[in-house]
């Protein structure tokens, strides 16, 4: 039985979350380390889009992309800031570490087979108790026997 309490959760911009979900995106890029004792944390979709580059190229996309929910369960491998005070340093976090960014390099990535709709915040925040209980009731029905 998977427990989810006390596991936060972090909202991404699309079309990154859904990156993270279904493409096999493993670095999220933040201005901050991931807090030392962080496992495992919910992938929340924002509702916001992120209308760079990369997100207008996915805007038009046909694939179903969802905005304000959980969408996913990763382990954070380790944190990474080898090239945050640099537009140059590239470390070895692959293809998705910017410079100039710290590196949450993430593995064990479940994704949802529904969404959970909720609110997102800034930071790491920790998801209401039911939102937490329909995440674990997903996960614990995937790895039943």
């Amino acid at each position: 039985m998977i427990s989810l309490v006390d596991v936060p959760a972090l909202t991404l911009l699309n079309p990154w979350a859904h990156l993270v979900a279904h493409h096999g995106k493993r670095v999220e890029n933040r201005t901050w380390m991931p807090p030392e004792l962080l496992d495992r944390f919910l992938i929340h979709a924002g509702k916001g889009w992120d209308n760079g580059p990369i997100g207008n190229e996915w805007r038009d996309s046909t694939e179903r992309i969802t905005a304000s929910a959980i969408v996913a369960v990763a382990r954070l491998a380790h944190g990474c800031n080898s090239s945050r005070w640099s537009d140059t340093l590239r470390c070895g976090c692959g293809i998705w570490a910017m410079a100039g960014q710290c590196h949450w390099v993430l593995n064990e990535v479940i994704v949802l087979p529904e969404p959970v709709p909720c609110s997102g915040r800034q930071g790491l925040w920790r998801p209401s108790p039911d939102v937490a209980a329909a995440v674990a009731a997903q996960l614990n029905s995937a790895v039943a026997p």
